[in-house]
């Protein structure tokens, strides 16, 4: 009973550790480079560049060369807003 508790907790430990890094990992900060259709693509500082929605910006109107602070899930954004320069 007692060696399956504690392989019960080994298990939980490696599933929180693996999960606690996408709760609360930092907001991601980019540049508008490109406003294509109903989408926009958005360049990090790091060089990664990401395609945003229309659904994720809405009532935002972003423009070429605005900043935007993005959430992400599984390396997507799911969650867009206006960054200050």
């Amino acid at each position: 009973m007692l060696k399956k508790t504690v392989k019960m907790l080994m298990i939980a430990l490696v599933v929180l550790s693996l999960a606690a890094p996408m709760a609360f990992a930092d907001p991601v900060k980019g540049e508008v480079i490109a406003v294509e259709g109903g989408s926009y693509t958005v360049k990090d500082y790091n060089g990664k560049e990401y395609k945003i929605t229309e659904d994720l910006a809405a009532g935002l109107n972003l423009q070429t060369g605005d900043l935007v602070e993005m959430e992400l899930q599984e390396a997507q954004p799911v969650n867009v807003k206006k960054a200050e320069k």
